[in-house]
């Protein structure tokens, strides 16, 4: 067996995204909407799991709701195809791919958090799958 090291930072993070993981497995059923489940993981791992960054519980959080969504969710992301400008997803069971730029991101996240204030946001410019070629 090879000795591991607890304060290797690889052991660490990897620890916390455990942790996440756990905390959203055990909460999902609480009917929190994805914000919610990400905020109260965030808040978990820094007063249990000594995250000091708020952005760091942020991010272990996420990675953490999109292993959980992998699970039932069989989709993955073209690294090989995608760029810093443009991110290719691919959904294996229905063949689709769609392609995304960074502006297209920024643009939906914010429409999806207009949505989540009430604002009723524009369908166009919508970027909708594609299949697998």
């Amino acid at each position: 067996m090879i000795p591991v090291d607890p304060r290797d930072e690889r052991v660490i993070s990897a620890g916390r995204h455990y942790a996440a993981l756990r905390y959203i497995e055990q909460h999902d059923n609480e009917h929190l909407d994805e914000d919610q489940l990400i905020t109260a993981c965030a808040a978990h791992l820094m007063a249990e799991h000594k995250v000091e960054c708020a952005f760091k519980a942020h991010a272990y959080a996420v990675s953490a709701l999109a292993t959980y969504q992998s699970r039932t969710q069989p989709a993955w992301i073209d690294i090989d195809c995608s760029t810093s400008d443009v991110v290719r997803v691919v959904n294996p069971v229905s063949n689709q791919v769609a392609c995304f730029t960074a502006a297209e991101l920024i643009r939906l996240a914010e429409e999806r958090a207009n949505t989540r204030a009430g604002a009723t946001p524009p369908d166009e410019g919508r970027r909708r799958c594609h299949p697998l070629h």
